[in-house]
């Protein structure tokens, strides 16, 4: 829908409105995100990653693409030109992440086991989970069908035990401010 609708020029002022609000406020920005994949559609993309370039701040954009086009709605939406987009970025020291993987989504029943699949699945490289933790209380009535995603994820990412399972499979948790900072050195020496 968004793609036979959306006015790239108007966009892009909208981007850049909400970089420079969070800026503004003294949020320490770290990286930019696609908004559910929006960011990638053939007429954005170009206004993202000029975005990224003048803020000097890194954007999601998986080397793997079908790793998060096959959790949007991206039926039907080229990505031709993505992979030499992502080729220039590389070329020009951008930190890029390898895989990404999102919220499994199950009954919290089963929450435990596919958290511990998709942690121990976890492939080699820098793979980007998106998750939406969130402690119980407002987020039932905001979004009372899926609340339980999210606060189960709460739960787990607290729990000691899950930590010590993540560390033994060998995953380092990190966020976009070291990979920001490392682009931000690497355009300096250039």
């Amino acid at each position: 829908m968004l793609a036979s609708h959306v006015v790239p020029e108007a966009a892009e002022l909208e981007m850049r409105a909400q970089i420079e609000k969070a800026l503004a406020f003294g949020i320490e920005v770290t990286h930019l995100d696609t908004h559910m994949g929006a960011a990638l559609l053939p007429q954005l993309i170009g206004s993202y990653v000029r975005l990224g370039r003048e803020y000097k701040l890194p954007i999601l954009l998986p080397k793997q693409v079908l790793d998060y086009i096959s959790v949007l709605d991206f039926g039907g939406v080229s990505m031709e030109g993505y992979q030499e987009i992502l080729a220039e970025l590389e070329a020009d020291g951008w930190p890029l992440v390898d895989h990404f993987r999102m919220t499994p989504g199950v009954p919290s029943a089963e929450s435990d086991q596919a958290y511990g699949n998709l942690v121990a699945g976890m492939p080699p490289g820098l793979t980007m989970v998106a998750l939406h933790p969130n402690k119980r209380g407002d987020i039932e009535t905001i979004v009372p069908a899926k609340a339980h995603f999210r606060t189960d994820e709460y739960r787990l990412l607290r729990d000691a035990e899950f930590r010590r399972f993540m560390s033994e499979q060998g995953i380092e948790t990190i966020g976009f401010r070291p990979l920001r900072d490392l682009l931000r050195r690497r355009l300096k020496a250039a």
